[in-house]
């Protein structure tokens, strides 16, 4: 009977949200290093690179933000979230979106909501399970050469 008490707090505390903006700066930076990195292979397995390090943004929908799409403007003005991006090694390949990969996670709960690719395609709403009910998609990755550089 404990055992099951054990395992059900256990569910729990891992299920619990993570106040990103709560946490201290160390903290934070581990949580989200972690956590994209997951996201990443577990999206996009091929577009994950350890070239360091991990560029970090935190960005508020709707105040001098560029970067949110019109959904996240028109749902979440005002709230803010992180932005997880892994560069690449352009003198080895080539991405057109500047990035190998990014992953976005809310501030307030630590959720993963989208993560984006250096083709630019990838999954958005991915922490809303009855919208997007495909978990087991994985983006295609194709190998691009370097961009020749203009002399």
């Amino acid at each position: 009977m404990w055992i099951f008490f054990v395992v059900l707090s256990m569910t729990v505390y891992f299920q619990k949200d993570t106040n990103l903006d709560q946490m201290k700066e160390k903290e934070r930076v581990e949580y989200l290093k972690k956590s994209s990195k997951k996201v990443v292979k577990q999206y996009g397995p091929d577009y994950y690179r350890k070239v360091k390090p991990l560029i970090i943004e935190r960005i508020v929908i709707g105040v001098r933000d560029s970067i949110s799409a019109g959904w996240m403007r028109r749902e979440h003005k005002g709230r803010a979230y992180y932005l997880v991006e892994f560069p690449y090694d352009p003198n080895y390949e080539y991405f057109h979106a500047g990035f190998a990969a990014r992953a976005y996670f809310w501030a307030d709960t630590g959720i993963v909501f989208q993560v984006v690719f250096g083709n630019g395609w990838g999954f958005v709403e991915i922490d809303q399970p009855e919208k997007y009910k495909d978990q087991e998609r994985i983006m295609e990755y194709e190998r691009q050469p370097p961009k020749k550089q203009e002399e």
